[in-house]
């Protein structure tokens, strides 16, 4: 799970259709990537630059150890 990047993102106010959009994937999938998925290179460095430049990438990309598909389940 990118932890850090959901908290970035909420404290932003930055919706996941939001970031979603910047990457140019469906608001499922990115749930689905900041929970038990990867970001490819390109969708990291843009949601940096375009959504939350004042954020270290590597804090936000950091990934966290907690139970992935449990936390998802939370979520849906």
């Amino acid at each position: 799970m990118y932890a850090n990047l959901k908290k970035a993102l909420e404290t932003s106010g930055v919706t996941v259709r939001a970031a979603a959009s910047v990457i140019g994937v469906h608001e499922n999938t990115m749930r689905e990537k900041l929970y038990r998925g990867r970001f490819e290179i390109e969708e990291a460095f843009a949601l940096h630059s375009e959504l939350l430049p004042i954020y270290d990438l590597r804090y936000l990309f950091k990934r966290t150890e907690e139970n992935d598909s449990e936390v998802m389940d939370k979520a849906s």
